[in-house]
């Protein structure tokens, strides 16, 4: 990465992707822009990110005020990096790639700027939420994969395969996992061995739930929430200026119930408390809410604030071009949320100690989702399933299997869209 080359960086689940990654960060924390397409995966990153979207409208903004301004701050950056690239769909990637090459005048792709992609297409693939939308991707672009954007193959990545896994040690849960992973034909003989861990009535204390949908991880939220028999009390949080609300990271109404299991969403100054952590509340006063870590020391948790900013090209004092961030809005409140249950978008580049998955009657919606679910945990052990897996809930994208095949034959010759087998999942409507 350090060379210039173009690079895609993959590896299977806990083989420490995002680590080298944020070791590369560190060697140019102001020359590198760091992108993902979710908020959420801009602030896994080492000195936080933005998002692709944001990202493009802050070029695309600056370059009507000063296009000249524009194009000498993109000369200075020495690296583009994009994590999570599976979730990034064909045509924003497309769009990156265009918007750079006009700002910098180049017909280099993505300007000629060197960029890293970070990630695994056998995870959660991007979303497409209308078959309006499928439909214009498969004929503008061939497919909704960053990979099926024509600029991939001019790039001309170099592939760099991570294959030592540091979440799992284990073989045997090695070789179930990138079973599931890839749909290789052992499947049927070690799903037996799978689905002894289903526990319907009686996962672990302490398991996250992870689901497949959103609405089915809030309810049972609220359904343990009921269950937790003590006074409760709400905190009203407050929020100024333009922060929408779709990016708050708590409720803006927090209901708080002493003996609840909670999730800390914020780093505490001196390092008491850090986002992930997990508790119990035992106590509350207006200023703070007293949790007891799972991990140890019972803390005093304040309240946090956000801050939402609007980003712009500046110059510095000595006439250099530089990133400016204005704050545009925040949203201040208790970094606390119900730890039961979370999704498994929400899941994915996390480690978790113990995971109840909750399956939904009918398969998985999206290839890739049981996997990235079943391989947050170290151990077979430390998982719990609500029913047995089914070789239906394990769908593997055509699409992605025949890119790797092309990676590992060095062909990038890309198959007519007649040969092209995925197709629109209509639970996604």
């Amino acid at each position: 990465m350090l060379s210039g080359r173009n690079v895609f960086l993959r590896g299977d689940a806990g083989t420490g992707k995002t680590e080298v990654i944020n070791a590369f960060i560190e060697t140019n924390p102001e020359g590198i822009v760091r992108l993902a397409p979710t908020g959420l995966a801009a602030r896994n990153l080492k000195s936080g990110g933005m998002t692709i979207h944001r990202f493009l409208k802050m070029l695309e903004r600056n370059q009507q005020v000063s296009p000249k301004r524009t194009r000498s701050y993109l000369e200075g950056v020495s690296h583009l990096i994009i994590e999570e690239i599976s979730m990034v769909r064909s045509d924003l990637l497309a769009q990156l790639d265009r918007v750079l090459q006009f700002c910098l005048k180049r017909k280099a792709p993505f300007g000629g700027i060197p960029i890293v992609v970070v990630g695994d297409f056998y995870q959660l693939p991007p979303v497409v939420k209308t078959q309006k939308e499928y439909e214009f991707l498969i004929k503008n672009l061939h497919g909704i994969f960053a990979f099926d954007a024509p600029v991939w193959a001019k790039a001309d990545f170099l592939n760099v395969e991570l294959k030592t896994s540091h979440r799992q040690t284990d073989g045997e849960f090695l070789r179930l996992l990138r079973s599931v992973r890839l749909g290789t034909e052992d499947l049927d003989t070690l799903l037996p061995w799978l689905n002894s861990r289903v526990k319907k009535l009686f996962p672990h204390p302490e398991a996250r739930h992870l689901c497949c949908y959103r609405s089915r991880a809030e309810y049972i939220n609220q359904c343990f929430m009921e269950r937790v028999l003590s006074p409760e009390h709400f905190f009203t949080g407050k929020c100024d200026g333009n922060y929408p609300e779709e990016d708050w990271p708590v409720p803006i109404s927090l209901r708080v119930k002493m003996g609840m299991f909670v999730l800390l969403t914020a780093n505490e100054a001196h390092g008491d408390y850090v986002n992930g952590d997990l508790g119990i509340v035992i106590a509350w006063e207006p200023d703070y809410i007293c949790v007891n870590l799972l991990r140890g020391p019972c803390v005093m948790v304040a309240r946090n604030t956000w801050l939402n900013y609007e980003y712009s090209i500046g110059i510095t004092p000595s006439g250099d071009p530089r990133l400016n961030a204005r704050i545009i809005g925040s949203f201040t409140q208790f970094p606390v949320l119900p730890a039961y249950a979370m999704t498994i978008h929400k899941a994915q580049g996390q480690t978790l100690d113990h995971v109840h998955l909750d399956l939904p009657p009918r398969p998985c919606f999206a290839s890739g989702q049981l996997y990235t679910a079943l391989s947050r945990v170290r151990t077979l052990e430390d998982l719990s399933l609500s029913r047995p897996i089914l070789r239906s809930d394990i769908r593997i994208s055509e699409d992605v299997r025949c890119f790797y095949d092309r990676i590992w034959n060095r062909l990038w010759r890309k198959p007519p869209p007649s040969q092209k087998r995925w197709c629109f999942p209509t639970e996604w409507t």
